[in-house]
């Protein structure tokens, strides 16, 4: 802590940096003494990517996202920047549906969730998510095909993917197959050729979105 203080220890005065510096001479004590270098990382950051004036500091979303992104992840920094020049990560717009509940029957998602999904915080991919969610960033791509010798043996292997799910009739189960796994099942065309259609997923993941240790 002390070596890397006096390696930041010299800010060039600016409008940035002198903003900074009022917020955090009036910053909760407690979050000062637990980020004791957070207003040094921080001016010292924006000066080396000559953010002088408030009019230097970017505007547009993905602007702001990247500069998050760079930006050491912590709540003194946060606040810094956000109660500085009122510079906020962007809430993330996608449907999000991890702490969701979910309908076995249809396989899929419902719409309710019992967390509090208003308390937000910033992730390392610069955006906010509920909470309650840890996003990890791991990207990788991930091969999906599969066979199966019957509807059955899909329905087995679905319900055990899902974790924790107790026997499901056939009868009960209303969800299609999903992209990826195939039942071998042979279809007539039109012009009376025999063919088993298969199909094959590829994902692009870059992150993952799950429950936070304290939930999961």
């Amino acid at each position: 802590m002390g070596i890397l203080s006096g390696v930041i220890s010299k800010v060039e005065q600016t409008e940035v940096s002198e903003k900074l510096q009022k917020v955090w001479d009036v910053m909760d004590p407690e979050q000062k003494m637990r980020f004791p270098d957070a207003i040094l990382y921080l001016q010292k950051s924006l000066n080396l990517r000559n953010y002088r004036t408030q009019i230097d500091l970017p505007k547009t979303k993905i602007e702001r996202v990247k500069l998050i992104k760079e930006l050491r992840q912590n709540d003194a920094v946060f606040h810094l920047f956000n109660f500085t020049f009122g510079v906020l990560a962007p809430t993330f717009k996608e449907i999000i549906v991890v702490g969701q509940g979910y309908n076995v029957f249809l396989d899929s998602p419902l719409s309710a969730s019992p967390f509090e999904l208003r308390q937000l915080q910033t992730s390392d991919i610069g955006y906010q998510f509920p909470s309650m969610i840890k996003c990890n960033v791991d990207p990788t791509n991930v091969d999906i095909v599969k066979f199966f010798k019957n509807f059955p043996d899909y329905l087995e292997e679905r319900l055990k993917s899902l974790d924790r799910v107790s026997k499901v009739s056939e009868d009960t189960f209303k969800a299609v197959v999903k992209a990826g796994c195939n039942v071998l099942n042979t279809i007539t065309t039109s012009t009376g050729e025999i063919v088993a259609p298969i199909t094959a997923v590829r994902e692009f993941q870059t992150f993952q979105l799950v429950l936070n240790d304290k939930f999961s």
